[in-house]
């Protein structure tokens, strides 16, 4: 799921160095990856969660494993990119992403599952995939003909021969959207509203069917808490671009679980929890960056200090642990709670598209927590990992994107504004940058 290259994409389509014709070509690009690779890729229309990737060459045969990170990628980005557009397929798109993760992710103990996963033994009793036959006989002689032309439904499957040369899925279709609701309304000659309830029967229909098969997903019952502050920060973008409170609530109330419940009694942030115990690993890099992330954009959603405080927390306890004093960069982890000495600087890594860069995030903290605290180590901190990372940066396009897109969410100059204000206030913030 590209989601970062989809967010570097959406805050270069707002740079102010760019000229307009620039700026709309880079929206552009940001609204045909989320069509072409999330809403009519790797979005399951049965149930609303985002897979983490593709098998093949194309994103008719997903991995059919959907992580909490994936998730929290993939609605974020598309939030922001309603926020921007206020195309309602991207707001609809991220419910479905969200009501997804309340259903199946969380837990009893209010603590989110990494993953959910579906391996069966043989390919062919892949749940996630539909022979022909079983849907027809699921569906009505009108459903069928409709899902048949949304799914490209086909009695020999739809896996095209370039993802499953081998043929391991043969007669298997998998569900992606294959058409657009404008481009099936056209097709039909049903209306929007119609074809959109005829739709959602469908999906409710094959969602049975699925959940009927013998082979079930696998949940994988670990928290991290990088992963579950990055769902944090998505609920905090689903506020921000919506109002509406449900997801601040969602987001408050998530961090206040990694708070509460991820912290040891000395104060040390510990990497995981494991069927509701609390695992003797400390955190990682990865953890310390997004858990302060996570806690910098709760505190410019709601100017509560207690969030701020906690982030700042967080960012001098990684530097005790993790920093290196002379070039500023971030141990992935010191070793403790491991079998052996394993003292290893990994700070990037590029096997992904979405990366996950310990000394891009804690660049980007240092810069914001710079803005609001009088602490002037922050801005060396940041200073020094910049020039890290500018290097970097010219080595790796992976590290680039990374860099950029958090150097942009530092540097961001959007205010929020809670309504109702005054209008005096409006003209200000319409005329002026803040």
């Amino acid at each position: 799921v590209p989601a970062d290259y989809l967010e570097l994409m959406i805050y270069a389509s707002r740079l102010p160095e760019l000229s307009a014709v620039e700026r709309q070509k880079c929206l552009q690009v940001a609204k045909k990856v989320a069509d072409n690779r999330l809403i009519y890729g790797l979005i399951d229309p049965l149930d609303g969660g985002a897979f983490i990737g593709k098998q093949g060459m194309t994103d008719a045969l997903p991995v059919f494993t959907k992580t909490l990170r994936t998730q929290a990628m993939s609605m974020r980005a598309l939030y922001k990119l309603y926020q921007t557009t206020r195309d309602e397929t991207y707001r609809n798109a991220a419910d479905s992403i969200f009501s997804y993760t309340q259903k199946h992710h969380l837990m009893e103990n209010g603590s989110y599952a990494l993953g959910i996963s579906y391996l069966p033994e043989n390919p062919q009793d892949q749940p996630c995939l539909f022979a022909n036959d079983e849907i027809k006989a699921a569906l009505s002689p009108e459903e069928y003909e409709l899902a048949r032309q949304a799914y490209e439904l086909r009695s020999l499957g739809n896996v095209p021969l370039i993802d499953d040369p081998k043929k391991v899925y043969f007669k298997k279709n998998s569900l992606t959207w294959k058409l657009s609701l404008a481009e099936l309304s056209k097709r039909t000659g049903m209306g929007r509203a119609p074809l959109t309830k005829s739709l959602e029967n469908i999906t409710t229909k094959l969602s049975a069917l699925r959940s009927q098969k013998p082979v079930q997903p696998i949940i994988e019952k670990l928290s991290t808490a990088s992963a579950t502050a990055l769902y944090s920060s998505a609920c905090t973008s689903g506020y921000r671009a919506t109002g509406e409170a449900s997801y601040l609530e969602a987001a408050k109330k998530t961090l206040s679980q990694i708070r509460d419940q991820f912290v040891g009694e000395n104060g040390t942030l510990h990497r995981a929890r494991y069927n509701d115990n609390l695992l003797d690993i400390p955190a990682k890099g990865i953890d310390y960056t997004r858990v302060c992330q996570a806690a910098l954009d709760l505190h410019e959603a709601t100017l509560d200090p207690a969030w701020l405080d906690f982030a700042y927390s967080m960012h001098k306890q990684m530097l005790e642990r993790l920093g290196i004093l002379e070039t500023g960069i971030i141990k992935e982890h010191d070793g403790t709670g491991y079998p052996k000495d394993y003292n290893v600087c990994s700070y990037y890594t590029t096997n992904a598209l979405n990366n996950d860069n310990t000394c891009a995030l804690a660049q980007s903290n240092a810069r914001r927590l710079a803005m609001r605290l009088g602490d002037t180590s922050l801005s060396q901190h940041a200073e020094k990992l910049g020039a890290v990372m500018d290097q970097t940066a010219r080595i790796s396009p992976i590290a680039a994107m990374d860099y950029l897109s958090l150097e942009s969410a530092a540097r961001s100059q959007i205010v929020y504004i809670k309504l109702p204000a005054s209008e005096p206030m409006l003209a200000t913030a319409r005329k002026e940058l803040c």
